[in-house]
């Protein structure tokens, strides 16, 4: 390789082969050339700017641009950026490394003409017009829309109301139950309530006088926020507590009040009131929804304008037929297939969202709006000529190298993976190496005390809550008593409510992937030793719960046939690495790689490389 550096190992191989990793064991890779990360230090930190276009690094006819290199690793360039880590230098150049290996793949996968493929190039040719679509709208954006600062402050004050702060509040109580308990303790509450008065105009804390009294879990904490109009009914709040909390002045407490469920005394923390939000605040959101509105409107007048012309054999409610075929069409836009396939795949993942807005709309808008303007767009942007700007053949450079790169690895896997079969042996070796990790789950043998929980409903929340309330209750008790030296199967057979029960509550095993009952009553059986039972009530699915494990046992190595698809999986990932440095060794002559010390120091740098421009400045509004 030029420019004075030297070659150790195949590092990079390993660093950045993201589908090489094997499950447990790798094997040792062998001795081979990289760059060195010294000599990235000597170039001088003040270079300038370089061109997107500036070639990086050349090898047999292969080039990649500063430009495309940026894109191909932004997310690892902006992690270095953010992090300068004491190792960028190298860090750098192991990205640089992936990158020229990675374009001697892509040009492999041109060689065998995949760019030709249908699949390929049909996929290539619709992020074409993906991208041509998104710069035909930011042309228009950039030469049209007005975001200028009087503009924006003068919608603001035009629909001051849209951006009000939400009328909400949130409040501390004491709180002293009094509902389904008999008279002698409802007595007892008011009484309560007033001592509780007392200490806090004696100059006692609030939250100190809460958890040291209040009857609710809470316990003094804040509760809220709460919107005074929630249009939620199932996060509102009842109303005679909202009318009492919102009487009070901020960090102010009220007298003892009698709601439904008790004595209770409040505290407000934080009244928000609806005024206008500051200007500077909402900015943003106000550019945000106003270039939105632009965007919508520009869909439509585009499509208006050159649907007839555009546009044969419009057919949109052919999507709607389960038994239509990918490639049958919707229509053809200045020529370009609009296949239910595509419609399909634009669709996928999101049909919910999708079928909302066609339900918003109609099937016919949604298609016009969003994928036939698309291939409006992609026509129009050709013909302005913005497929020849430098941005386009970035994205275009990068797109191929991305996908004939894949290509390229699946085919020389497949047939690697064809002339080096799995062997018996190759498994035994695997198995014997990792078997003292590749272990059976952790069994527990363990007892509960069960109680039941009806399912929460909106309109029977107060049932539900004093449901989960005696749950605990109970529960808390029977520990009170296991920990007396009650015996725990004798307390499971009165209190649990189980149908083990009669069995002193006895479960079984479980495992630590089980699920019964819940991930929260499985992790608190694996939390507890042996002979240790739940100190306090576990939340668990359909309830609440008290465990005690019987015994714990050891984890044991699975046999081999039980480990197998592990094993499999092992020396697949063992297969992987041999293969890629095979490859890596085979494609790339690493002396031959030319690599410009200028351009390289600069991709190092935030703000070494020019900026992607892609309209003529000056900037729009």
């Amino acid at each position: 390789m030029e420019e004075g550096t030297s070659m150790k190992n195949l590092s990079f191989y390993l660093l950045c082969g993201v589908w090489l990793m094997p499950v447990f064991a790798q094997e040792p890779v062998e001795e081979a050339k990289v760059l060195n990360a010294t000599a990235a230090s000597e170039v001088q930190s003040a270079t300038p700017p370089v061109p997107r276009d500036a070639v990086l690094f050349s090898y047999r006819g292969i080039e990649m641009t500063a430009g495309v290199f940026m894109q191909y690793n932004m997310n690892s360039l902006e992690r270095i950026y953010d992090e300068d880590p004491k190792d960028k230098d190298q860090q750098i150049l192991d990205l640089l490394e992936y990158s020229v290996f990675s374009a001697c793949v892509a040009e492999e996968g041109r060689k065998l003409g995949f760019d030709k493929k249908p699949e390929i190039a049909s996929a290539l040719h619709r992020k074409e017009i993906d991208w041509l679509a998104d710069y035909f709208v930011g042309r228009n954006v950039h030469d049209n829309y007005d975001g200028s600062e009087e503009v924006l402050k003068k919608y603001y004050e035009d629909n001051i109301d849209k951006y009000r702060e939400t009328e909400r509040f949130q409040f501390r109580h004491i709180f002293f139950k009094t509902i389904d308990e008999p008279a002698e303790k409802q007595k007892e509450a008011l009484q309560r309530a007033k001592d509780a008065l007392a200490r806090l105009k004696a100059g006692e804390d609030f939250v100190k006088v809460a958890s040291e009294m209040s009857d609710s879990p809470k316990k003094g904490e804040i509760v809220g926020p709460f919107r005074v109009d929630e249009p939620d009914e199932s996060k509102r709040i009842n109303p005679e507590i909202q009318k009492a909390v919102l009487a009070l002045e901020t960090g102010k407490y009220s007298d003892i009040i009698k709601t439904k469920y008790g004595y209770e005394i409040f505290r407000l923390e934080e009244h928000v009131l609806p005024d206008p939000k500051p200007f500077e605040r909402v900015r943003g959101e106000i550019d945000y929804e106003r270039r939105l509105a632009y965007i919508t409107q520009l869909k439509k007048d585009t499509v208006a304008k050159y649907f007839d012309e555009a546009v044969k054999g419009w057919n949109p409610e052919i999507v709607k037929n389960p038994a239509a075929k990918d490639e049958d069409l919707i229509c053809t836009v200045y020529g370009e297939p609009l296949t239910v396939g595509y419609y399909r795949s634009m669709v996928k993942g999101r049909e919910d969202a999708v079928q909302k807005e066609i339900d918003k709309v109609g099937l016919d808008p949604f298609i016009r709006y969003h994928l036939v303007f698309r291939l409006i767009a992609y026509k129009k942007a050709c013909e302005m000529g913005l497929d020849k700007r430098l941005p386009s053949i970035e994205r275009k450079q990068l797109n191929e190298l991305q996908w004939l790169q894949k290509a390229y690895f699946d085919h020389a896997w497949k047939e690697y993976k064809d002339s080096h079969p799995i062997t018996e042996e190759m498994i035994q070796k695997a198995y014997e190496e990792n078997k003292i990790r590749i272990l059976a789950p952790r069994d527990a043998e363990i007892a509960e005390i069960f109680r039941a929980v009806p399912e929460e409903k909106t309109d029977e929340r107060y049932r539900v809550f004093k449901a989960q309330q005696e749950a605990q209750s109970a529960l808390e008790k029977a520990i009170e008593r296991i920990k007396a030296g009650e015996d725990f199967a004798a307390v499971a057979r009165e209190v649990s409510e189980a149908t083990n029960a009669a069995e002193g509550g006895y479960v079984g095993k479980v495992n630590s992937q089980s699920t019964y009952r819940g991930r929260t009553y499985i992790s608190e059986v694996f939390r507890l030793e042996e002979g240790q039972f739940s100190e306090k009530p576990v939340s668990c699915d359909g309830g609440f719960a008290v465990v005690k494990v019987l015994k714990m046992y050891d984890r044991v190595p699975l046999s081999l046939e039980e480990a197998r698809p592990r094993l499999t999986e092992i020396v697949l990932g063992q297969m992987r690495t041999a293969f890629r440095n095979e490859l890596g060794k085979k494609l790339v002559n690493w002396d031959e790689v030319k690599i410009d010390p200028v351009v390289r120091d600069a991709v190092s740098r935030f703000g070494g490389v020019a900026r992607e421009v892609f309209h003529d400045e000056p900037q729009g509004k």
